[in-house]
């Protein structure tokens, strides 16, 4: 048998690799895929200022990443399917990328309402949902041990509502918590 779902807790974000491209291939690309995290996660290893995987794996799963990490991914996510949530801190590179792309990046303070995240899941077309959260997505007041703090965050308690909405509204498929 195959999962339908997947629950992850994962060291840095590279543990997304799998389970994203598993559950992109079983749901035959009928998958958008919500990054809350402060980081885009979409650099190359040419654009990449740190070199470190965990901030290439997004990338990676659009099928434009390292060769190596590249090869395990079955079907490739399309652009249409990522929306950026929280994104805060991006390299230059990545927001080029977003822009030339029309990835939609959703601000800490446009989560005060939900219909951002429901509009732009809406666009991608998809009926499955597969959430990532990187621990880095909060403020650091509220959660200071992530890997990558980072300031401007939302608060914890603010995120419990978005996700009890997000469940009721669509199949939510994955979910995921990196970065700790």
């Amino acid at each position: 048998t195959q999962a339908d779902q997947i629950f992850l807790i994962g060291g840095t974000c590279g543990s997304e690799l799998i389970p994203v491209a598993y559950l992109n291939h079983r749901y035959r690309s009928d998958l958008a895929v919500l990054w809350f995290d402060a980081h885009g996660d979409l650099n190359t290893p040419g654009s990449s200022p740190s070199g470190h995987f965990h901030g290439m794996v997004l990338r990676t799963l659009l099928g434009e990443g390292h060769r190596d990490f590249a090869r395990f991914i079955p079907t490739p996510l399309v652009k249409n399917q990522v929306i950026l949530v929280g994104a805060r801190d991006l390299d230059a590179p990545e927001e080029k990328y977003c822009l030339k792309n029309g990835i939609p990046i959703i601000s800490p303070e446009d989560l005060k309402e939900l219909r951002p995240i429901v509009s732009a899941i809406k666009r991608s077309g998809a009926s499955n949902l597969y959430i990532h959260l990187d621990l880095d997505f909060f403020d650091p007041l509220d959660f200071p041990c992530a890997l990558v703090p980072t300031t401007g965050g939302i608060r914890m308690n603010d995120l419990d509502p978005i996700l009890r909405n997000l469940n009721e509204q669509f199949n939510v498929v994955g979910l995921s918590v990196d970065e700790y």
